[in-house]
């Protein structure tokens, strides 16, 4: 039996270090029959190169190709999926890394169904150092993943960030390709892709840990403060803007069911009701953090006067 043929696009930026891991681990796995496609977004210097060239001296299934200008994150998650040839296809994250039997599991769950469009596991994180921080399962969600409601896990996915974790789980490239092709450049695009799966596909969740993130001690709009995805990240309305977007993403999808746009409103306002009770509850703890200081400001003045009249 001939095994179908599965890419693997690894979009990457300055980081050959953690490159270096993700190529050691998807050039490892036990299914053979990939096709490796890096896109370095025009990291800094050649430490990339190197460490790719490396690679494919020893794996001919690596392809490399390095963008003239720094174009986006999105824009190199599409890259890759576009140069894609395979039945199936995952991203694989520069700093992640995949047990080595995790593909072959992936594709035997394919096999096994033939409905669903993709298949993710669960997710174990850990620190920049390698250190266990703590294990997702479920996409840390009450919900079943696996449950044929798509509202509800819409719902629960559109203020649940853990649920982007599935973008890195294996998918049909076909269905992919039609999926993202229109998925908007905003903040939180992450999210209203899964949305979009959610609603126009079926999807299977194994609760064995496959999958390895990093959690990075700076946040994005830090690590990438002069880049497009920081900026996105460092806007006061960018979830407002997000809503907004998701809105005109999955009303034009020729993949969503009617009965399912139906609810599209209904998920708009889900999420502002969130994003409101979310930026209310940080104005008023802000306000008591900045009483709080104002108070042992005011007593270690009186403090002071006190010592002083003595």
């Amino acid at each position: 039996m001939v095994e179908p043929l599965v890419s693997v696009g690894i979009p990457t930026y300055n980081n050959p270090e953690g490159l270096r891991k993700a190529l050691e681990c998807v050039t490892r796995q036990t299914y053979k029959n990939l096709e490796i496609i890096v896109s370095d977004n025009c990291s800094p210097g050649q430490e990339t190169t190197a460490v790719v060239c490396e690679f494919r001296m020893k794996d001919n299934r690596i392809q490399y190709y390095r963008q003239d200008t720094n174009k986006g994150a999105l824009f190199n998650f599409r890259f890759v999926l576009e140069k894609a040839t395979g039945e199936y296809f995952m991203w694989v994250a520069d700093d992640d890394e995949w047990e080595i039997n995790s593909i072959t599991t992936f594709v035997r769950e394919f096999n096994r169904n033939s409905e669903i469009s993709a298949v993710m596991s669960a997710c174990k994180r850990v620190d920049e150092n390698g250190r266990p921080y703590d294990i997702v399962r479920n996409f840390n969600s009450d919900l079943d993943p696996n449950l044929k409601n798509p509202i509800k896990l819409t719902l629960d996915a559109s203020t649940n960030y853990y649920w982007t974790y599935l973008i890195y789980g294996l998918f049909k490239t076909s269905y992919l390709k039609r999926t993202f092709k229109f998925t908007p450049d905003v903040f939180g695009s992450d999210v209203l892709f899964i949305c979009h799966v959610l609603m126009s596909a079926k999807i299977s969740y194994m609760d064995n840990i496959y999958y390895s993130r990093t959690v990075h001690e700076k946040g994005t709009a830090d690590r990438y403060a002069n880049e497009k995805i920081g900026m996105q990240y460092s806007d006061s309305l960018k979830y407002y803007k997000m809503i907004l977007s998701l809105g005109l993403y999955l009303m034009r999808s020729n993949l969503i069911p009617v009965k399912y746009k139906i609810w599209v409103p209904l998920i708009m306002l889900h999420m502002t009701l969130f994003q409101v009770a979310t930026d209310v509850k940080r104005i008023i703890l802000c306000l008591i953090s900045t009483w709080k200081a104002k108070i042992g400001q005011t007593r270690k003045w009186n403090q002071k006067f006190d010592e002083g009249k003595t």
